[in-house]
């Protein structure tokens, strides 16, 4: 079906979109491009972070497993194979999960003696090393390096709700990052407080959580909000206080401080007619395409309209 799409369509435009670089600067040129990209990599992967050894005491030792250090066996690397995921895009190699799959009696040992090798040697080859590196502008502010800011930063997003008899509070995309702007980790968190003075304990344990693993919070993406109460509560984190919203985006959905579904719901309806419209000609009025086209409209239109609703 995508083959089709593609045919219909035509070639994709090879355009360079400009980029601007860390000091400021607007890039149009594809080389310099690649050289800004290639500064702000090698600079976010060289630093070095420390963290206090009070935080590390914090953490639950676990015991140590002295069966890792063996190295891997055949009946591993069998199962492993097994449980490759299929229909994912191949590698620089161009080799797909479903060859290896198929030709997992004949590959097993050849792949299990690189893999030994690699094992005893502590290091592999620079082929398994290499990565392809794809940048999405996020849609928010400039565009630079990663579509964010100089310092790399990742928004997670929290939610707390409560009862009718308490306060209910909501905070919003807060991001992370060390003091040197290396990331620490990605991922989207839910946080729920049925009281003011509860969140607000949150917030102190959490703040200063970061504090000792030399991270710092983006306070100016950090945001409150309540819901099914007469005022939000008022949250500090060293000293600074977040701001109230009334809206926010988390997981694909749009919740609201009035505890209606209506803004994610027109949201929703309003990016599949979007994505209806923009397929009129290419696919609607396409002759080529007539046999295809409840295929596109339900991996184009549906997901659109569907997209975070699976659980």
């Amino acid at each position: 079906m995508y083959d089709v799409i593609k045919k219909a369509i035509g070639p994709a435009q090879n355009k360079v979109a400009p980029l601007k670089s860390t000091t400021g600067e607007i890039i149009n040129n594809r080389d310099k491009q690649m050289d800004s990209w290639a500064e702000h990599y090698s600079e976010l992967y060289s630093r070095e972070n420390s963290v206090s050894c009070s935080a590390l005491d914090t953490i639950k030792r676990l015991p140590v497993m002295v069966e890792l250090d063996g190295e891997p066996t055949t009946e591993e690397l069998y199962k492993t194979i097994d449980s490759l995921p299929i229909g994912k895009a191949p590698g620089n190699d161009g080799i797909a999960t479903e060859l290896i799959k198929c030709s997992k009696n004949t590959l097993l040992q050849p792949l299990h003696n690189l893999l030994c090798q690699c094992w005893r040697k502590g290091a592999v080859p620079q082929d398994m090393r290499d990565a392809n590196i794809v940048t999405l502008y996020k849609n928010k502010g400039d565009s630079m390096p990663l579509g964010l800011r100089p310092r790399e930063s990742i928004s997670t997003q929290g939610l707390m709700e409560g009862s009718s008899t308490s306060p209910t509070s909501v905070q919003k995309p807060w991001c992370v990052t060390s003091s040197s702007g290396t990331c620490f980790f990605a991922d989207n968190a839910a946080i729920t407080t049925h009281t003011e003075d509860h969140f607000q304990n949150l917030m102190n344990h959490f703040a200063g959580a970061c504090t000792g693993f030399e991270l710092t919070i983006s306070l100016n993406k950090t945001n409150i909000m309540g819901q099914g109460v007469d005022s939000p509560p008022s949250i500090t984190i060293n000293n600074y206080k977040l701001e109230i919203v009334n809206q926010f985006m988390y997981l694909g959905s749009k919740i609201s401080d009035n505890l209606l579904l209506d803004a994610d719901i027109n949201g929703r309806i309003g990016r599949a007619t979007f994505t209806l419209a923009r397929l009129t000609k290419q696919v609607w009025e396409n002759s080529m395409l007539s046999k295809h086209n409840i295929s596109v409209y339900r991996a184009c239109v549906i997901s659109t309209l569907l997209y975070g609703s699976e659980t």
